[in-house]
């Protein structure tokens, strides 16, 4: 059972990326959107203008989950 874990331990790294991957994407989409605010007197404004990419949070939950993703593919290569 242990030696079946241990070849497989890859998959973590792989899961980690497509989260990463599928969070870049939102990111990407929450980008291109534009962006909405509503006033303290409660009228709804909007903009076109785009926020920079890397303050999107879905883009910096990506960045974190690629970090994640290279960190557990290298930990993993060094325990074998």
């Amino acid at each position: 059972m242990l030696n079946w874990i241990d070849h497989n331990l890859w998959i973590i790294s792989v899961i980690l990326m497509g989260f990463s991957i599928y969070s870049f994407y939102r990111g990407n989409k929450q980008w291109k959107s534009g962006s909405t605010w509503t006033t303290s007197d409660g009228v709804q404004h909007s903009s076109k203008d785009r926020v920079p990419f890397f303050s999107v949070g879905a883009t910096v939950f990506g960045i974190i989950l690629l970090l994640a993703a290279i960190g557990s593919f290298i930990w993993i290569q060094l325990e074998k």
